[in-house]
């Protein structure tokens, strides 16, 4: 097989670079449109975590050489300039943690009844989420938490 013949996957990702989920189809390269039905994915991270409904305008696909440990547990990984890299397991966000170097963008997505609530940010001087993206809004049943370059973080 050459490398043109290749298989594939489709990985659908957030602006951060966060891998939220993976298709692979043989020939057929999935459009954001097909895997949201036109209108969110549905993500969630545990069983126990409540689902956040990500919009299609905050998705993007991207066609890679196919990998199962991504079809796996797409949201351990990233894209980035076009290659895919493991990142680590999404985890809870914990007040304490720090998520990268101070000025780094990030992207809080939280579930508000049928809503989506989304809160872009910056990482403080201390590395950290500022309040305003750390703190989920009033009627929030969960939330993604996606810094560039860190595991994916979740709130219940």
């Amino acid at each position: 097989m050459t490398a043109a013949e290749a298989p594939m996957m489709t990985v659908f990702c957030a602006e951060t670079g966060h891998v939220l989920t993976a298709v692979s189809a043989g020939s057929i390269a999935p459009s954001v449109d097909d895997v949201t039905g036109g209108t969110y994915l549905e993500v969630r991270t545990t069983s126990a975590h409540p689902a956040v409904r990500v919009t299609k305008g905050l998705l993007t696909a991207v066609r890679v050489p196919l990998r199962m440990d991504v079809l796996s547990d797409p949201r351990a990984y990233q894209v980035a300039d076009g290659r895919v890299s493991l990142l680590g397991a999404a985890k809870p966000l914990a007040s304490t943690d720090v998520l990268g170097v101070a000025g780094t963008a990030t992207l809080s997505l939280w579930q508000v009844g049928d809503s989506l609530e989304e809160v872009r940010d910056v990482l403080g001087t201390d590395g950290k989420l500022s309040s305003t993206a750390a703190t989920a809004p009033p009627g929030a049943g969960g939330g993604l938490v996606l810094c560039k370059g860190a595991p994916l973080r979740f709130r219940a």
